[in-house]
């Protein structure tokens, strides 16, 4: 619905204002170059948004087998990362690496400044 909406608010006026530089404009003018492009940029993204509708299944292509091995559901939700085990991994324990990996660059950076210091 969206596609057929955009068809006649976004893509129409734009062929419109092409046609109209076609039969007005010299050639040579920028303005003609520009409308040229547009009416083939959009003449192409028409031509795949129909055949992106016309046979969406075309487009789902099966993954490598690391890829297909993830798993769809996970506790009754869609999971999206099912590949990554988060067991243990919770907001406190992001916060502790979070703060340690903190730590540890400021160490580096204070090893850092006095090896250049001295």
């Amino acid at each position: 619905m969206l596609t057929y909406f955009n068809f006649v608010f976004v893509y129409a006026p734009i062929y419109l204002a092409d046609l109209l530089i076609f039969s007005k404009v010299d050639w040579g003018h920028q303005v003609l170059v520009l409308a040229w492009e547009t009416f083939i940029l959009q003449t192409v993204m028409i031509v795949l948004t129909q055949m992106e509708f016309r046979n969406p299944e075309r487009l789902y292509m099966e993954g490598e087998s690391e890829y297909t091995a993830l798993r769809p559901k996970k506790n009754g939700q869609v999971a999206v990362m099912s590949a990554i085990e988060d067991e243990g991994m919770d907001e406190t324990n992001l916060i502790r690496q979070d703060k340690s990996d903190y730590e540890y660059e400021v160490e580096l950076r204070k090893r850092a400044l006095t090896a250049i210091l001295q």
